[in-house]
């Protein structure tokens, strides 16, 4: 556990008798384990000459970067830039910027969105192996917190070919700030290489404060790392180690308010977060060097820590800058809501196969090593081990609170699963053991590694890869499934495609062709059909309540000028008759049973498996006439849509002077008791009236029946 950074170990060295393997080929099996797991969505993304993304925001994105695009007159435009605001700036000036050196379309946007999480998956695999190798000092367990970050359920998901959400792009930043960081603590002060990992982590802090606008709630865990670390390099005389720290953000500040005064990047409470680290590592390193220069000890800077952690609090949670901010975050933390990815951990799974099928079994391995590491960290500290687990203890807390965390938690939950993956294979195999010594920080020994491994013998091989495999074959299942979970149904992309060609066709305009669908696929549809799809909440908040309601004409009053298309998709659930997804998915919006028809949604499309069933808000025609008082009166057509042949049916009562009125949703033939009447197309559009000569056609004056 405890080894020097960039000790030598045995393992790296060729065995006399043994067969070695370069490492870098190693690590680029690792790697390829990487992209191959999230390049799985592959032919549900690339559908012909469209690129079709998965999830519900990376739609969002494309809207962004497309209006990014479409203004920039080189990729070097600054201008075109400034004034994104508040939300995720960084990444959508990088995408715009990778997009136009490729022409700037909307077709290069769609395909640098769908490449980009692979790639920063890939990278960020890189940076992994060289977390686990500077950590621990061996070269096999870097590769096996590889080979377990590969195969992490939730990390592939949301880096996964087409998923162009903006965790991806956390990811990278947050991995670097790490190595960043960890690289400053453990370098020599005579080693030039401690600048550029400042430099590193000046560039990552920025980065990762304006890529999210809860940038700074990735940054927590910095701020405790390095609060952590100060103690520990104080009681090894290696304080100096704190100066690269705090010149990275320094740089970091300085970044972070360029984007922020001269882009408008971020709020002023979030563009501030660096800063205040900058303020907090000063303080510490300032702490610090008192305590050293009156010969306390380790203990007392901590207690003065706990009494500067206390004092920030109390001034962050009273001042109106940062107040807004926390209950802000707060919300998006514990606020409850029906997005799967803000339920905890376990919920839907419960709490033991929960993590796994998000975590796999990196968690499983991973955590009692942070157990056992804590426990030897507390007896005989190592810092490189120590802010590892304060990475991994943070994430796991966020995750257990809400899944989405899973991404977060994957590269550092998979560097100490390495570790306790290699300690199996070393009981299992008779492996080389793992070192356990603890180098001084002061040590420099061994600062170059061997650049191979020692592969074991036959019976020991077949016994290390048929464990390996059982570990990463069922994560990488589960990762395969939660894939096609968010992929865009065939179905869908054809309904999709067909009514972006029929709003086209009808010459709609905005909020014509607006569609309203499911929240979680609202976005796609908007995007496909009107290019709108910045925002979901309107369905979100309106569309399950639209399902449930049973007051059709409530509804489209509601509707009428904000809506064009209603999009019904099939409910696993019960709902009772008169509920408008019985009405229109169930029956077409014809009467049944004792359940009435609908008026203003008339059905246009079906898809091949029988879902979706979009629907079109018409005003409707409407047909009157003259039967006998309080006679009932029954008029069907029938209606042919692509996908679909079926009759719509309404049954009405006359009122007391026989009149009767009802309006319909489509054109055509209509038969009304033994009379039949014609409804052009117009009359549906314009809501006119149309006259049904239902007495003096009708044999005997009329047909009645009973109710």
């Amino acid at each position: 556990m405890n080894r020097d950074p960039d000790a030598e170990t045995d393992t790296s060295r060729s065995l006399a008798g043994e067969r070695v393997l370069p490492e870098w080929l190693v690590v680029g099996a690792g790697l390829s384990m990487v992209a191959l797991v999230r390049l799985l969505p592959f032919p549900n993304v690339f559908r012909g000459e469209d690129v079709i993304l998965t999830g519900n925001d990376p739609w969002a994105y494309r809207t962004l970067v497309e209006s990014i695009t479409a203004r920039l007159a080189s990729p070097f435009s600054v201008d075109a830039y400034s004034n994104i605001g508040s939300g995720e700036p960084l990444l959508v000036a990088v995408l715009g910027f990778i997009a136009a050196l490729f022409g700037g379309g909307d077709a290069a946007v769609g395909v640098i969105l769908a490449v980009y999480p692979p790639v920063s998956a890939v990278v960020s695999g890189v940076v992994v192996y060289a977390i686990g190798k500077r950590v621990s000092g061996d070269a096999r367990v870097a590769i096996a917190g590889l080979a377990l970050f590969a195969v992490v359920p939730g990390h592939a998901l949301r880096t996964g070919l087409g998923f162009a959400d903006h965790h991806a792009f956390d990811y990278l930043w947050l991995t670097l700030t790490f190595y960043g960081l960890i690289g400053a603590v453990t370098t020599p002060e005579g080693d030039r290489r401690r600048w550029w990992f400042s430099a590193l982590l000046g560039l990552s802090v920025a980065a990762q404060t304006l890529a999210w606008e809860a940038g700074p709630l990735l940054l927590v865990p910095l701020a405790v790392a390095i609060a952590v670390a100060g103690p520990v390099l104080l009681r090894d005389d290696c304080l100096s180690r704190l100066v690269p720290v705090v010149t990275g953000l320094a740089a970091a500040t300085g970044l972070t308010l360029l984007g922020h005064l001269g882009l408008g990047w971020q709020s002023t409470a979030t563009a501030a977060t660096p800063l205040a680290l900058f303020f907090g590592a000063i303080a510490l390193y300032a702490a610090a060097s008192i305590v050293r220069q009156y010969g306390r000890r380790s203990l007392t800077l901590l207690l003065l820590e706990v009494v500067g952690v206390v004092a920030i609090a109390f001034v962050v949670t009273r001042s109106t800058l940062f107040a807004g901010a926390l209950d802000a975050g707060f919300d998006r933390l514990f606020v409850s809501t029906t997005i799967a990815e803000t339920t905890a951990l376990g919920g839907g799974f419960g709490p033991v196969l929960g993590p796994i099928i998000m975590l796999g079994f990196a968690g499983a391995i991973g955590l009692p090593v942070v157990v056992w590491t804590l426990w030897q960290s507390y007896r005989q500290p190592s810092i490189g081990w120590l802010l590892l687990d304060v990475y991994v203890c943070y994430f796991l807390m966020l995750a257990l609170v809400q899944r989405r965390f899973v991404g977060e938690l994957a590269p550092f939950v998979a560097v100490v699963g390495g570790y306790g993956l290699v300690w199996i294979l070393t009981q299992i195999a008779d492996l080389q053991p793992l070192p356990v010594e603890r180098q001084p920080l002061t040590s420099d020994r061994g600062r170059r590694s061997a650049s191979s491994l020692a592969v074991p013998d036959r019976r020991r091989f077949l016994a290390t890869g048929a464990l390996s495999l059982t570990f990463v074959a069922f994560p990488a299942v589960n990762a395969a499934a939660l894939h096609s979970r968010v992929r865009v149904r065939p179905s869908m992309y054809r309904a999709a495609n067909w009514l972006g060609a029929y709003a086209d066709q009808q010459r709609l305009a905005w909020p014509e062709n607006y569609v309203f669908s499911r929240w979680g696929d609202n976005r796609f549809y908007n995007y496909l059909v009107n290019g709108h799809a910045r925002s979901y909440r309107f369905a979100r908040e309106n569309y399950l309540r639209f399902l449930l309601a049973s007051e059709p004409g409530e509804w489209y009053e509601r509707l009428d000028d904000r809506v064009g298309f209603v999009v019904v998709d099939y409910l696993s659930s019960d709902l009772h008759a008169a509920s408008m997804y019985e009405r229109l998915f169930e029956t077409y919006g014809s009467r049944t049973g004792r359940v009435d028809g609908v008026e203003h949604y008339r059905a246009i499309y079906v898809g091949d498996t029988g879902r979706p069933k979009v629907y079109q808000l018409v005003q409707g025609a409407t047909l009157t006439g003259v039967a006998t008082a309080r006679q009932t009166i029954e008029l069907t057509t029938r209606v042919s849509i692509p996908g679909a042949s079926f009759t719509y049916e309404r049954r009405i009562e006359a009122d007391e002077d026989g009149n009767f009125e009802v309006v319909v949703p489509y054109s055509g033939r209509y038969e009304v008791g033994e009379t039949t009447v014609r409804v052009p197309e117009s009359a549906i559009d314009a809501g006119e009236t149309v006259t049904v000569d239902y007495w003096r056609r009708g044999p005997g004056g009329f047909r009645t029946t009973d109710r």
